[in-house]
């Protein structure tokens, strides 16, 4: 398709490579951010196709500073996500999330009782 449109000859191994160096080098920002000026983390899980993925935005910036596809949705899978933003500087005031079991108690395993209140996505759909 690249050769009919562009006339541009590229295998799909080449364009496989130039992706992973992309989101390699991605990663690598993402890690450097610091994250201490968000005050209110916004938590929710996605999916795409079956598989779950973990998101947290900051609520007054709409900075998404976890985006992760996860295997499993419980506790410890998500208390290590939390705890490995907090590396980067995370320290909330609050959070808002839904009542999903494995996000809220890992939160709690993660920060203990710092506040996380009831968000109205869910509810207004």
């Amino acid at each position: 398709m690249l050769l009919d449109l562009f006339g541009l000859s590229l295998s799909v191994c080449a364009i496989h490579t130039w992706v992973e160096q992309a989101a390699q080098r991605a990663a690598g920002s993402n890690w450097a951010q610091s994250l201490s000026r968000v005050c209110v983390g916004l938590h929710d899980e996605k999916f795409q196709g079956n598989q779950p993925v973990f998101a947290g935005i900051d609520a007054a910036s709409t900075y998404c500073y976890l985006l992760q596809g996860v295997a499993q949705r419980e506790a410890d899978t998500w208390g290590v996500h939390l705890l490995d933003a907090v590396q980067q500087g995370l320290d909330t005031d609050y959070t808002a999330a839904d009542p999903g079991t494995g996000l809220r108690a890992g939160q709690v395993a993660a920060w203990g009782d710092k506040p996380c209140h009831g968000g109205v996505f869910h509810v207004r759909q």
